[in-house]
């Protein structure tokens, strides 16, 4: 828990990293080095919706990733990225558990990229459930085959110092195959797979 939460996080299965630390167009959330006094990260209990195979199940002590909302709620609109490699793969789909902690972010926004910098919109989460449930994000084609693929988080609304929403349980899926090639037409087998199992 703050003030030992950390800003970078690796992935427990595929390769996947996300940022909290204002590296990788990652904005700098803050954690006091002493205490947790406004702090903008935190950890709480958990759940086990959106639970995969070989997932932790352990829902008490630090098991959930909070986003909260800090001082003045300096947290909103800031950037979460997630970094990996969409290399064989393509229609990526995230999902992943989430509540709203009474007056943690309203708003969830996510959008994509393949270099980091230029990002398109991918969704708008506009009701974060009270209790832990499932939010599933389109299926986007836009990351197919990227060597380096992006995810952004935002979470806006948040209207209270210690108001956050918890992550849980953060699944990346994608298709084994490659993007489609109108000049090359090649039949390819198509499985699904998980790419990145985060947190």
């Amino acid at each position: 828990m703050s003030p030992a939460t950390p800003k970078v996080y690796n992935a427990n299965f595929g390769s996947g990293t996300i940022y909290f630390d204002g590296t990788n167009n990652s904005s700098s959330w803050f954690v006091p080095v002493t205490g947790s006094s406004n702090t903008e990260l935190n950890s709480f209990a958990g759940t086990a919706v959106n639970a995969g195979p070989g997932f932790s199940v352990v829902t008490s002590g630090a098991s959930s990733l909070a986003l909260v909302g800090g001082l003045a709620q300096a947290a909103n609109g800031k950037f979460a990225v997630f970094t990996f490699s969409m290399t064989g793969y393509i229609n990526l789909t995230v999902s992943y558990a989430t509540k709203d902690q009474a007056t943690g972010f309203t708003t969830q926004i996510w959008e994509y990229s393949t270099n980091g910098t230029t990002w398109t919109p991918l969704t708008t989460i506009t009701t974060v459930p009270a209790a832990f449930g499932t939010i599933t994000l389109p299926t986007t084609t836009g990351l197919d085959g990227a060597a380096n693929a992006y995810l952004r988080f935002s979470g806006t609304g948040a209207t209270a110092t210690t108001g956050n929403n918890r992550l849980d349980n953060i699944q990346l899926n994608a298709t084994v195959g490659v993007p489609f090639n109108t000049d090359q037409l090649v039949a390819h087998h198509f499985a699904s797979a998980m790419i990145v199992a985060l947190w």
